[in-house]
């Protein structure tokens, strides 16, 4: 959800290209930079985007770092942001010469380096995942930790061997990082939450982006210039401290204030519908109707119900006494034995109300567990709305080549 982590390295290697390639029309190669983040920054130079994951047409192709299918010096500068890490360790030289093969210029390369800090950080943020979301890896985290982050010293050592100038610069701080990729975490699970995430992406670039250039860092860049006649003395801005720690305490505060008010926000009642009951000769229920009338219309008609039961099957009153009658013939009482005696030997309204008693407990209580498992579907995908929709955003954009808007 947060964009801070990609637009963060891409902005800075912007900054590089600029400076090294001020005119535009430059012709650069992006190494696993599919969908097209750079060329959508830098659209005044000719891009070609090489990336295993590549699924549609356009100035990008399938491919491997460890092996471009490009002739020799075929791009001014080729750039490779955060894929080294995710390259197997026997192979990353292999990528790094390749890169070097088909550049013109140099290269400009970007990685997580392996330090117990960005290690330590990267497992707190992993671990936080798993917890959310029923012990699943991280989805590139989890790499990470697979193959080992890169040795820097030893990467800008092997490009040093071809010769040129290198230089090592840090970007992003372990701390910072760390807080917001946290903070990404929460952001997920709150339904609402993508236009609080949109303030605060610009919020960092506007105010914390300029703070992210000093050791101990995130990643390392390396700038690879083949040149040695122009000497490398580019130096990033050493910011004020005490504007940093007033830019840090004003977005701790903001991120809050944030928080506390997606959590209290209530949401929007939706709509429920009943679930289907069945309909049996003793119960008859109407689902159109809200549940609060139809319970009183069922209680209703079983007080009417009742009542008439009454009215048919309670015994009549006594009536007075006369006097005794002669005993009528012996025939007389043979034709009285055979009058069919009364339906009901007992009194059957109890058990008639017993059973419709029964009935409207069990629909009462198969509608509540139903209510309730689509109350919790619908808290489900309001924590997935913003993180799912959006991958099949991309998804679709991809296919038809349109700009993926964030």
């Amino acid at each position: 959800m947060l964009e801070f982590d990609a637009w963060q390295r891409c902005e800075t290697i912007k900054h590089f290209i600029n400076w090294r390639l001020p005119d535009p029309d430059g012709h650069l190669l992006d190494i696993g930079g599919y969908p097209g983040r750079m060329r959508a920054m830098m659209p005044q130079h000719r891009w070609v985007i090489c990336d295993p994951l590549v699924d549609a047409a356009g100035e990008q192709l399938r491919g491997s770092a460890t092996a471009l299918p490009f002739a020799d010096g075929a791009f001014d500068l080729a750039v490779s942001l955060d894929v080294l890490e995710h390259i197997p360790p026997e192979e990353r030289f292999a990528a790094v010469e390749e890169m070097v093969r088909v550049s013109r210029i140099g290269i400009v390369i970007s990685f997580p380096y392996r330090h117990p800090l960005v290690e330590a950080a990267e497992r707190s943020v992993c671990d936080a995942y798993s917890l959310l979301h029923d012990g699943k890896d991280h989805p590139w985290l989890a790499e990470h930790a697979q193959r080992a982050l890169p040795d820097y010293q030893a990467i800008a050592e092997h490009l040093a061997s071809f010769g040129g100038q290198v230089g090592i610069f840090d970007v992003g701080s372990i701390q910072r990082w760390l807080y917001l990729q946290m903070l990404d975490l929460i952001l997920e699970l709150l339904p609402g939450s993508f236009e609080f995430a949109k303030e605060l992406d610009r919020y960092y670039q506007e105010k914390l982006y300029i703070y992210e250039f000093k050791p101990l860092s995130y990643r390392k860049i390396l700038l690879h210039l083949f040149s040695e006649e122009e000497p490398l003395s580019l130096k990033l801005v050493e910011p004020n401290y005490e504007e940093e720690v007033t830019a840090d305490m004003e977005f701790y505060r903001e991120v809050t204030l944030g928080l506390l008010k997606l959590m209290m926000r209530k949401p929007e009642p939706k709509p429920v519908e009943p679930p289907p009951v069945e309909e049996t000769m003793e119960e008859k229920v109407d689902l159109s109707e809200p549940v609060e009338e139809e319970t009183m219309e069922v209680v209703e008609a079983s007080m009417e119900e009742e009542a008439l039961a009454e009215e048919l099957f309670t015994e009549p009153e006594p009536e007075p006494e006369v006097m005794e009658e002669e005993e009528p013939p012996e025939e007389v009482k043979q034709e009285e034995s055979h009058v069919i005696p009364p339906v009901f030997e007992i009194d059957p309204a109890p058990e008639y109300v017993a059973r419709l008693e029964q009935s409207l407990q069990l629909w009462e209580e198969t509608y509540a567990a139903t209510l309730q498992e689509m109350t919790h579907a619908q808290e489900w995908r309001n924590r997935l709305e913003q993180r799912a929709d959006f991958k099949f955003y991309k998804r679709m954009m991809r296919l038809v080549g349109s700009k993926i808007e964030p």
